[in-house]
This record gives C-alpha cells, structure tokens and sequence, in this order.
C-alpha cells in the first residue's frame, strides 16, 4: 500500500504546484479543496480493490508532527495553526497538540507540536497541502508589503504589517475550506451516484465501496476516542492578534475576491483544542 500511498500524494503535489505562483489566497484555498477531493476519490478507489481483495488491510492509522520535533524552543504560530486545523478536518484528520521539553537546566523551555492522527494517506497530504498554503501565505505578505507606495511604508511595520496580513489571509482560507466541505456534503444517494460518476462501477458497487469507506472512518474514531482518553483540555489558540487594519484587511481581499459559495460572516467559535 506504500505504493498507492505515494501516487496520491505525487497527484496532490502536482495539484498544489500548478498554483505555486499564484498571487490569489483564492486560487491557493481551491487547490487546498481540489486535494482534499482527490483524497475522497482514493479512499473510495481503495475500498474497489479491498473488495476484492478482502485480505488487504485497511491503510494504517498513524501519528505524525507536522513539522519535525527539533531540541530548541519553538514559538507558536497561530495564523498556521488556523490553517493546519481548517486542513485537518478537510482530509479527515485528527490534530492535537504535544508537548516537550527542550534545552538543558536551568535554560528549559517548552516546545509545542501539532500532531496528526489519521489514515496514512491524509495525514501526509495534511501535512503536505498546510506547508503549501503557509507558504503562500507568506509570499503573498512579501509581496503585498512591496506593492505598498512609499509613504505608507514609510509610517508602517513591515513586521506588523505582514504578520496581520497573514492574520487576515489564514482566516479567509479557513473560511474558505470550511465551506467547500459543507458544499461538498452530499445524502447517501447523491454519493453513490458520484461514486458511480467517478469510478464507473454499478451502484451496488458503488454502494459496497461507501460502507467500506464508511467502516474505515468509524475505525479511525474508535482509534481517536481511546488515544485521547486523559489528555488535558486546552485552550484554542486564537487566529492572533494583529496591529495593523489596513495589513490584516489586505489579508482578507486576497480571499474575497473569488467566492466559492454562501460567505460568511466570520469565523466559528474556536473549539476548545486538546493538548497530550
């Protein structure tokens, strides 16, 4: 199954990079959905050959830091992490937090990590599609401070211009993703009808694949609901605090210039988040 795991994945990068030079946090949210699409036509695709093939297994669950676990501190970034969560609940996968202990006495600190669980396919492409979009976010702040007319930039932080910039862009990709998945939620028959569409097969084909798919998820938060027994409860992370208006405003157009359907008002209220 390393196999396929690494062909969608190869799908997914080529997907992003045709939007690597985009200068639109809306055409980088629509490959970010464009992926998480792809992910459904896998597991759906996964599910045919498990059919029949009943002895493979279904891919494993692992855990995995989004970014390597390093022996300095690490500061918290919560633009990213608002996009790490808008990525995870698109690809299905679970994240948490996971603390450390780094550096030697008396100069310790504590390092914090975000960690997926999940399918071994998604987990990668949650990884993968989150540095993608942070690192749009960033070109898109360099890029916006140096189209700023001099007097502006003059009177202004660069630091606190584009940090709110990256503010405003990471809620407007949350926002974004957050409506593709409710755009995507189909009833039982329109989904068998799109698996049908996809994959070509009948519909009881179609409809054995959806339960195979279906059984694979509830193992998936079976495996959650016993791996976060005890953690502590934390406090979600706010999408941060900004200092400049007309940063985090600029951050806000590049995501309202493409609708991908009903807008909302703003965020949801952030879920309290768990931490091991």
């Amino acid at each position: 199954q390393v196999s396929n795991i690494n062909k969608i994945l190869d799908r997914v990068r080529k997907l992003l990079a045709l939007s690597e030079n985009t200068t639109s946090e809306a055409e980088a949210a629509n490959a970010a959905d464009h992926a998480a699409r792809l992910m459904a036509e896998y597991q759906l695709t996964e599910a045919l050959v498990r059919l029949d093939a009943p002895v493979l297994p279904a891919e494993r669950i692992v855990h995995e830091y989004l970014d390597p676990p390093t022996n300095a501190p690490r500061k918290r970034v919560a633009w990213r992490e608002t996009i790490s969560a808008a990525v995870a609940d698109d690809c299905q996968v679970k994240e948490y937090f996971k603390y450390r202990q780094v550096g030697v006495w008396p100069n310790m600190s504590r390092q914090t990590n975000v960690v997926g669980m999940g399918r071994e396919s998604s987990v990668q492409t949650w990884k993968y599609t989150t540095q993608y979009l942070s690192n749009v976010v960033n070109e898109l702040a360099d890029a916006g401070w140096d189209e700023l007319d001099d007097y502006t930039r003059n009177y202004a932080s660069a630091r606190a211009w584009k940090n709110a910039f990256r503010v405003g862009c990471a809620s407007r990709i949350a926002v974004r993703l957050s409506e593709a998945r409710k755009a995507r939620t189909l009833s039982r028959e329109a989904q068998v009808a799109a698996a049908m569409a996809t994959l070509s097969v009948t519909d009881e084909r179609a409809t054995q694949a959806l339960v195979v798919v279906d059984r694979d998820r509830e193992q998936t938060e079976q495996a959650w609901a016993e791996h976060k027994k005890g953690f502590s409860r934390g406090r979600a992370p706010s999408i941060g605090s900004t200092t400049s208006s007309d940063g985090y405003q600029a951050g806000r157009d590049a995501g309202d210039r493409v609708s991908l359907g009903t807008s909302r008002a703003g965020l949801a209220t952030p879920r309290a988040r768990l931490t091991k």
